[in-house]
């Protein structure tokens, strides 16, 4: 098979699994975001759990190696997370490739400073609602989901930054508004 003709596979079953797993929860904001576990895209003997970033605000980016917007997103998040990360914010990511390996490979040619998780079945990307890619979602230190950002990208990121950095300190004082 001809490396386009598996990408173009590799792409069908990603958009097939983000499909086939409906779940009941629609995405809306102020409700319990879905925990999951995954395993860590670099190294399998680990996991990532959602939950165990509680405490945190947390910029939860689903991405996929063919989709051009979350590569060029992946060095902002890598600096958003050096500028913001700590103790108060984290960026968890989950590639939905249904061929981890591909996944893999893009993050070979990358840096990136914050967890991956690797989700091939698209289940944890379909229970929140993720249709397009990247699919980002916020969530405070409760583990409540609030107010989408948009896409990362150089645009908008300072503006994205600032808007984290005061929805972080919101969440500190436990006052954060929708």
């Amino acid at each position: 098979m001809s490396r386009l003709a598996a990408a173009f596979a590799s792409l069908l079953l990603t958009l097939s699994a983000l499909s086939s797993h409906a779940e009941d929860f629609d995405g809306a904001q102020n409700q319990p975001a879905p925990d999951f576990t995954l395993p860590n895209l670099l190294n399998r003997d680990e996991s990532i759990r959602l939950s165990d970033f509680r405490g945190k605000t947390v910029y939860l980016d689903f991405w996929s190696a063919w989709c051009v917007k979350c590569r060029k997103s992946m060095p902002l998040l890598t600096e958003l997370n050096r500028q913001l990360g700590g103790q108060a914010f984290a960026v968890v990511s989950v590639n939905i490739d249904v061929n981890p390996r591909d996944g893999m490979h893009l993050l070979e040619q990358m840096t990136v400073n914050y967890p991956v998780a690797s989700d091939v079945s698209g289940r944890a990307a379909d229970r929140f609602g993720a249709v397009t890619l990247p699919a980002t979602y916020l969530i405070d230190a409760e583990g409540n989901l609030r107010p989408s950002l948009p896409t990362m990208n150089e645009q908008n990121f300072s503006a994205i930054k600032a808007r984290l950095a005061e929805l972080i300190e919101r969440d500190k004082r436990g006052t954060f508004e929708t």
